[in-house]
């Protein structure tokens, strides 16, 4: 009823109205809260959320009911190495536009809801005699650089145990796994990061779901060295997965991490890039190429690299590596001539495309306006350039690729550099090229294209409405904040104390801000937010700059 019809309406009927209203709305309201949707949650200082972790009690529940993602234990793994499931196929799928890629989509905004009540347990267990000691030469100097002792090695696996437990204390996987340092200048962080493979007693794939996320074998353990928040990956993700089809980001949990047995503090489980059905679910290639995952490789060491070749063309900077590619799937191992040779194919038509403004023709255009507000957003320092992933589906209607965030620690404030003085502020666009040649730099390429600008300019007007806005990123950060408190985060900084964080031993010409405490950089963190949104809102239709 509008407000006439309440001015008119006798008290006696609304009387009589109540009782019907009510057990209208009341089933409705019931059959709401039995769906895991993320509207039955209740967002911070609802009474009906799920309560803050509380470090004094390790039993402290973990609600399954917190994730959008079923945990769903049913799926049978494939008979390929390389995609532990058979993503939907276009013969079979329900959704051939590949729109279920996207389960977070939420087109009216809802607030964010806690996905974790507690925080997780990682316990690994590793022989000593596979790990590396005291100094060693060459490609395992990074353990001595890191001040890591003893330490897992970088440039080959080995096997392990891990288990992990949810706050409620279920056990979600208690096996074998392969694992090894992972990074490239993060491979020399103090607090190291793992990649790892889950397997049985004889090598096989033993994928689980875990801690409501997919069904996978390929994870990884985040450290979070260098971003004191512990949440800059995560809140770019979250709300990258919000913003429609087609958009996707990695999900992630925050535990706590022991090795053999020694506390290593605070970790992320976070899903590992590839194809999969729980992952970037595209469509098997059918041999011609079309179906494709390509990750920028600027490692320079092509040692297990042998995927593609570098990108024909001004396509970032040619001298120094940039420009060389991962196939990631199809697998390299696996690819055929014909596959490679497509895909080379397409990458090289790309990067002659950009510095013409034409890389449209092979890039969506409405997912890549979402991944550039996403970069300037985080004002990430690197976004343009490096950890850079493209997918493509060869049954995508339009026929072009999609790129996938990842990597955003050094990003929303840090690092300063002497090269790149204007970083840390709240002002100013991202660092858009590392040279002279504004022919290499990606972002100036597809700003070429006149579409850009105001696509860039209209779409963030209706996301300041929904995922970025202030009210949006503060539920955010207040659901971290459930699980990331107390005794954790106390112990996780006696043991990498927040002042020895540095970037310093890698690259001299990046620092960080300085603060005192967990607290004091959370604080800023969220202030430096509120400041890049305000400087957007007056300068992003002047976008590149």
């Amino acid at each position: 009823m509008d407000n006439t019809e309440n001015s008119i309406i006798s008290s006696t009927r609304r009387t009589t109205w109540l009782p019907v209203l009510l057990g209208t709305l009341l089933p409705l309201l019931t059959v709401a809260c039995d769906t895991d949707s993320e509207l039955s949650l209740g967002g911070p200082g609802d009474p009906n959320a799920p309560q803050p972790y509380d470090s004094d009690n390790p039993n402290a529940p973990w609600d399954s009911t917190m994730s959008s993602d079923p945990w769903d234990t049913n799926r049978p793994p494939s008979s390929d190495g390389n995609d532990t499931h058979t993503p939907n196929d276009s013969s079979t799928s329900s959704n051939p536009g590949n729109d279920t890629q996207s389960p977070d989509t939420d087109p009216v905004w809802t607030l964010p809801q806690p996905k974790q009540a507690a925080l997780a347990r990682f316990d690994l267990q590793c022989d000593p005699q596979d790990l590396i000691t005291g100094t060693r030469p060459n490609a395992e100097n990074y353990c001595h650089a890191s001040k890591v002792d003893p330490c897992v090695p970088y440039d080959y696996r080995i096997d392990c145990t891990l288990k992990i437990t949810d706050g409620n204390g279920d056990v979600h996987y208690n096996d074998f796994v392969s694992i090894r340092r992972r990074g490239r200048s993060s491979r020399n962080y103090h607090k190291p990061s793992y990649n790892f493979e889950m397997q049985t007693s004889g090598g096989d794939n033993n994928p689980a779901p875990l801690l409501g996320m997919g069904k996978e074998q390929d994870w990884i353990l985040d450290g979070s060295w260098m971003d004191r928040s512990f949440m800059r990956n995560n809140i770019v993700s979250d709300i990258f997965r919000k913003l429609g089809p087609r958009r996707w980001a990695p999900k992630s949990r925050f535990g706590q991490m022991t090795f053999n047995g020694q506390a290593q503090g605070i970790y992320r489980l976070v899903e590992k890039i590839k194809r999969d059905d729980d992952r970037i679910d595209i469509t098997e290639d059918d041999g011609t190429g079309e179906s494709f995952v390509l990750k920028q490789d600027d490692d320079g060491d092509m040692r297990a690299y042998l995927g593609l070749e570098r990108t024909q063309g001004n396509f970032m900077n040619p001298t120094s590596g940039n420009n060389t590619w991962k196939l990631v799937y199809p697998h390299r191992d696996r690819a055929s001539t014909a596959q490679r040779q497509n895909i080379q194919n397409w990458l090289n038509a790309m990067a002659n495309a950009i510095p013409q403004g034409q890389a449209f023709n092979y890039l969506d255009i409405d997912t890549t306006v979402d991944w550039i507000l996403l970069q300037e957003f985080a004002k990430n320092i690197d976004g343009y350039m490096l950890s850079m992933f493209f997918y493509k589906d060869r049954n995508d209607a339009n026929g072009k690729a999609h790129i996938v965030p990842w990597d955003f620690d050094l990003s929303m404030g840090q690092p300063g550099s002497t090269q790149f003085s204007n970083n840390p502020s709240a002002e100013g666009f991202s660092r858009q090229t590392n040279n002279t040649n504004q022919n290499d730099s990606f972002i100036l390429g597809l700003a070429k294209d006149p579409a850009l600008a105001p696509a860039l300019a209209q779409r963030w007007q209706e996301l300041r409405q929904g995922p970025f806005s202030k009210e949006y990123i503060d539920a955010h950060i207040d659901n971290y904040l459930l699980v990331l408190r107390g005794q954790a985060i106390t112990d996780n900084f006696s043991l990498w104390p927040i002042s020895q964080v540095t970037f310093q031993h890698i690259w001299t010409a990046y620092t960080l801000y300085s603060v005192s405490s967990f607290e004091d950089e959370v604080a800023k963190w969220r202030q430096w937010i509120y400041q890049r949104l305000e400087w957007l809102d007056a300068n992003i239709h002047t976008f590149p700059g």
